[in-house]
């Protein structure tokens, strides 16, 4: 297999904040257990995002951001997760939510930006909510989960259904649009208590009764599409894309980092342990040496898988390309067989260690948590994504008809 290099590494802005990231990564793992600790990213951590300019990476140049092309922040998210996967989390995941927002209207990206390129913007879908339409605009209530660095956002992108009192068809759902809302518009229920990725401050959050106008809402097929209302006042063909195959990668970069620094501290701790019972050196243990040796193998072959996919998305990106249903099914496929390759590599470092290993404080214990969190992202769960690869496999319909009858998936 050859090396795939995504075409936007060459971008001198992207090459300052990888180096920025790199020298960063050694200060977030130092700060590693204190972020745990927290449940959240220290606030030294978010002022460092800012003066590295990570806060930029998708922020409109009109702006003063970076419009860096896409896979930039999971570029920068690799390298920051070798030393702290929730910090990493941060940064590929909230950070890109000017992606988001840039995709709103004009009104809109100037109330968020225009002041403030380094603008955080979380964002929640999950939960109960609705919208009901009043004049010039939406009265929003609800409650959602998982919003993670909602403690350090000035605005929140989050999405609900628009009722109306006339009753639907039982088939029909009604309209689901997303709002755009300031700090001061909802409450932070504080229930961030998780096992992996302990610092992203993934708090749920509750809106009663807030009036969101008309400029500050789309709908959710809107965003979903390639022409939202705020692509046209950008050049770069980030804010022009297909919403979901694009999100789905925003994951990949704390995944893979995370595996490589896991890697990377477990080799620096078995170089130096010695059996408790005779003194022997671990890394002169023939198992020892296989296991790490297929380790190394699962994570090499799981970054080239992921930067095939990135290097693909960009290049369908520059197109104006849309991503087809076969391309879109392999992608979440290749994608999530990526994560499952990095549960596996560090679960077998970390089962080497022994009781060593299950220490909370142990770095690849903590990488470990990490990994298997992201794994478990809705995007990357292995049954959602291999399902409809085996059924075409077998010439069996997905339900997909942007799949079915699109003719071979794959050579066999």
């Amino acid at each position: 297999m050859n090396d795939v290099r995504s075409p936007e590494i060459i971008h001198p802005d992207l090459e300052d904040l990888l180096e920025k990231a790199r020298s960063l990564a050694p200060v977030f793992k130092e700060r590693a257990v204190e972020t745990e600790n927290l449940r959240r990213i220290p606030d030294s951590t978010m002022a460092d995002f800012r003066a590295a300019g990570f806060c930029r990476h998708y922020a409109p140049k009109r702006f003063g951001g970076l419009e860096l092309d896409w896979g930039a922040h999971t570029s920068i998210a690799e390298e920051i997760a070798r030393g702290c996967g929730s910090s990493a989390w941060i940064v590929a995941v909230v950070l890109s939510h000017s992606w988001m927002a840039a995709r709103f209207s004009e009104a809109a990206q100037r109330a968020v930006f225009e002041k403030n390129p380094d603008a955080v913007i979380a964002s929640a879908f999950t939960g109960k909510s609705e919208m009901k339409k009043v004049d010039s605009g939406y009265q929003l209530s609800g409650t959602w989960a998982f919003a993670s660095g909602i403690h350090h956002a000035s605005w929140t992108i989050v999405g609900a259904p628009v009722v109306t009192d006339e009753a639907l068809p039982a088939n029909v759902r009604p309209p689901y649009r997303m709002a755009l809302l300031k700090a001061d518009q909802y409450e932070i229920i504080d229930d961030w208590y998780a096992d992996g990725l302990k610092g992203t401050g993934s708090n749920s959050l509750k809106v009663a009764n807030q009036f969101v106008p008309d400029d500050f809402t789309m709908l959710s097929d809107d965003m979903a599409g390639m022409s939202p209302a705020g692509t046209a006042l950008h050049e770069s063909y980030i804010y022009g894309v297909e919403f979901v195959p694009y999100i789905e990668s925003s994951f990949v970069g704390p995944l893979i980092g995370a595996a490589k620094g896991a890697l990377a501290d477990y080799l620096d701790i078995t170089k130096a342990r010695r059996g408790r019972e005779f003194g022997e050196k671990v890394s002169d243990q023939q198992g020892v040496q296989v296991r790490v040796a297929e380790s190394v193998m699962d994570i090499k072959v799981a970054d080239r898988l992921v930067k095939r996919v990135l290097a693909g998305l960009h290049e369908d990106g520059l197109a104006r390309r849309a991503i087809t249903g076969e391309r879109w099914v392999m992608q979440r496929m290749t994608l999530t067989y990526a994560a499952q390759l990095c549960v596996k590599a560090v679960d077998r470092l970390v089962s080497m260690m022994g009781a060593t290993g299950q220490a909370g404080h142990n770095p690849v214990q903590r990488h470990f948590r990490d990994i298997r969190a992201i794994a478990s992202h809705t995007s990357l769960i292995w049954d959602k994504a291999a399902i409809p690869v085996g059924k075409w496999a077998l010439g069996l319909e997905t339900g997909d008809p942007a799949v079915d009858g699109a003719g071979d998936i794959f050579e066999i």
